[in-house]
């Protein structure tokens, strides 16, 4: 037992070491923030500029992470509510990478999502989101419909 206890204990250890501090002085979910991006209108590039607490970003891709999305989908989603939120006119709209790349550094910050690096079905390799378990319990909490009273299921 006590070989078994110093092998667990050493695995743990070792594992602990592989998770990132979390910087103490993280965002509030509440927090904005701003994201911009380019637009076509008309045939012209134009920039958009949209504001979103990370509740609300969150909220966006939640429903979606279910299908384990490559990230590429995830920006696509994001892209998309975000141009529209910010009331912008046009069409073929992108977000800016870093961007994006700072939000899913957040979310997994908060331990809302996974990013994985697999295999595709095409036999490449792709990142890929998935919820945590946290992430999961704040999807039902911010995407389900409630009612005025109550009901078990």
């Amino acid at each position: 037992l006590r070989k078994e206890n110093g092998q667990l204990t050493r695995e743990l250890a070792e594992y602990a070491a592989d998770i990132p501090e979390i910087p103490a002085n993280l965002a509030g979910f509440d927090e904005t923030f701003e994201v911009h991006g380019r637009r076509s209108f008309k045939g012209s590039p134009y920039g958009w500029t949209a504001t979103a607490t990370w509740r609300e970003i969150f909220g966006y891709i939640a429903p979606y992470l279910v299908k384990h999305p490559a990230e590429s989908v995830v920006k696509g989603i994001l892209e998309k509510a975000l141009f529209e939120k910010s009331e912008s006119a046009g069409h073929v709209t992108s977000m800016h990478d870093q961007l994006f790349q700072t939000i899913s550094i957040q979310l997994r910050a908060y331990g809302l999502v996974n990013v994985s690096y697999s295999k595709t079905v095409a036999g490449g390799m792709g990142l890929f989101w998935s919820a945590t378990p946290a992430g999961e319990k704040l999807t039902f909490e911010l995407r389900t419909v409630r009612g005025e009273k109550s009901a078990d299921p």
